[in-house]
This record gives C-alpha cells, sequence and structure tokens, in this order.
C-alpha cells in the first residue's frame, strides 16, 4: 500500500474524462488506485480487462468477487467502483473508455457495426464476458497501450466485433440502467434521486419529500411508480442496503452502518438486510471477500 490516505466517501463522483485529441477511444494502462475508494461514473463506456489476479466487481447494484481474471462492459453513467481496491500489489489492467459518439455517430450509420451497436445497447444492463473471450481477447488489449491511435481504432472495433459474438454473457444487473440523457428530461425525478443521496442518512417522511418537490405525498409514490416501475419505499431501502455494503465493506462496524444508513435500530437494519440480500449483515462481511486478507494473494 502506498502513503497516500485511503478516499472513503461513498458518494457517487462524476468522472469527467479528458478530450484526448477527440479520440473516440481513451486506454489507460494499469491505473494504480489501489488505496482510492473511487465509486464514480462517467457517459463513456468502459471495456476492462484485468489479468490473471483475484479481485471484486462493484458496478451499480452488483457486488461478486471474480477469480484469475475478468473481462466486461460496463454502459454509460453505472455507477462503479475502481476494480483494483485494496489490492496488495498492482496488477496488470487495461481499461478502454467508449465515448458515447462512437456509439451514435459511427455505429448508428454504419451497417457494419451494427452487432457493435446492440453490444452498446445491452452494456447498460452490464456485462461479464466468459473465460474464453477474456483468454482470446486479454491479449489483444494488453497490446493497445503500445499502438497508434489509428491501430487502436481499428483493434478495439475489433474486440468489440467479437464481443458482440459471445453468447454466454452475464448481465450484472436484470434491468438496464437508464442513461442519464434520458432520465435528464425529467428534472422531476432527478430530483428526488439527489434528495435520496442527500438524506438517505436520516429518516424522513414522504411530506418532506413532497414539499421539496411541491408535490401531494401520495403524488409523488404514484408518479415514481409510474417513472421507475417500483415503489419509492422499495427504492429508498435497496439505496440505502446499497450504501450499507460499500460502508460494511471499508471496514465500518455493523451497528455504525446500521445508523449512517437511516436504520432506526440494529435490529431492523438485520432484517432489512437480511430481506434485500438473503444474509445479514456479518454473513456478508465474510462471504464478500472484501476483508483485505482476500487481497494479499499474489499473482
Amino acid at each position: 500500500m502506498s502513503d497516500r490516505k485511503k478516499n472513503t466517501n461513498i458518494s457517487i463522483q462524476l468522472e469527467s474524462i479528458p478530450e484526448v485529441q477527440k479520440n473516440s477511444f481513451r486506454v489507460l494502462e494499469n491505473p494504480d488506485l489501489r488505496d482510492v475508494f473511487y465509486w464514480h461514473h462517467h457517459p463513456e463506456y468502459e471495456l476492462v480487462y484485468i489479468h490473471k489476479v483475484n479481485g471484486n466487481r462493484m458496478v451499480g447494484e452488483y457486488i461478486r468477487p471474480f477469480k484469475n481474471g475478468d473481462l466486461m462492459l460496463i454502459g454509460s453513467d453505472i455507477p462503479h467502483l475502481n476494480f483494483d481496491y485494496g489490492m496488495a500489489e498492482a496488477c496488470e489492467m487495461i481499461v478502454v473508455h467508449i465515448k458515447m459518439q462512437f456509439k451514435t455517430q459511427i455505429c448508428a450509420f454504419c451497417p457494419e457495426l451494427s452487432e457493435v451497436f446492440t453490444l452498446l445497447d445491452q452494456s447498460q444492463h452490464a456485462l461479464v464476458f466468459p473465460s474464453l473471450a477474456k483468454d482470446h481477447l486479454g491479449p489483444k488489449m494488453l497490446d493497445l497501450p503500445k499502438q497508434d491511435s489509428f491501430d487502436q481504432f481499428l483493434n478495439i472495433i475489433s474486440i468489440l466485433k467479437s464481443l458482440s459474438e459471445y453468447k454466454e454473457v452475464e448481465k450484472m444487473h436484470k434491468k438496464p440502467y437508464p442513461l442519464l440523457a434520458d432520465s435528464a428530461r425529467n428534472d422531476r425525478l432527478n430530483l428526488i434521486y439527489q434528495f435520496v443521496e442527500s438524506h438517505y442518512q436520516q429518516k424522513f417522511s414522504m411530506e418532506v419529500l413532497a414539499r421539496h418537490l411541491s408535490m401531494a405525498p401520495g403524488s409523488v409514490s404514484r408518479y415514481f411508480k409510474s417513472q421507475t416501475g417500483q415503489s419509492f419505499i422499495h427504492f429508498l431501502n435497496q439505496f440505502r442496503i446499497n450504501q450499507a455494503k460499500k460502508m460494511l465493506i471499508i471496514g465500518k462496524s455493523v451497528s455504525e452502518v446500521a445508523y449512517e444508513t437511516g436504520h432506526e435500530s440494529l435490529s431492523y437494519f438485520n432484517r432489512n438486510f437480511k430481506k434485500y440480500e438473503h444474509c445479514n449483515p456479518s454473513e456478508f462481511v465474510r462471504k464478500s471477500l472484501y476483508n483485505k486478507n482476500f487481497y494479499k494473494q499474489r499473482r
């Protein structure tokens, strides 16, 4: 571990991807953020290859370990944690950021790239590719940093085309994450999300949220259900449990997490956690393999 102070702020941060000579892609080699808890999102699609190490995927509501490397495609503005967080040693990793304009301005008007267009659409589920794809395409991704921008362009398209042909692909989320470009048209829904992110640590009533939105309490519930397909209470509980999992991962105690996520009592927190995660918080900590001993495994 380096001597840098860990960043354990778990609010969602918008990452601004710098322009690289107006290129469609940006290739990062071995971004070393092992001691930074960087929970973030960005409008670019993200293709990630991790070479022959064990770690964890924390993408949206999905938290699972991976073994012997990974290959995944994460859609636009899906929040995720840097995949090397907590690792004892740096790992070989290639991250490719793909601009939305590549899909909307190139793939959409090029029939030869229709499969790639569909793949990027599907990436709003956040996709994990099988070991065969990882073994076949991983070496090609490791070669990308050695190439000029033109060769990168051709080879990334080739990699995406190959990925579009795999059938055994795991979707991290059953429902696709909405594009912020779509949800931005609905300012009221965004205000609800912002309110929850700012107030989930406290107990609040629908009346308080309704006043914030200048709506009647019953209208808020009906509106949220019509826009998202789920009840507001379900969304709030799920949001609190997701935040709780992130706090548990960075080492906070169960009782501390219970009260920092707006739960009235430890027993209520345990019941709510088990309802959504099918295990209690202590079991989650053990099973998730997020303690630092897990990351002491060497490549």
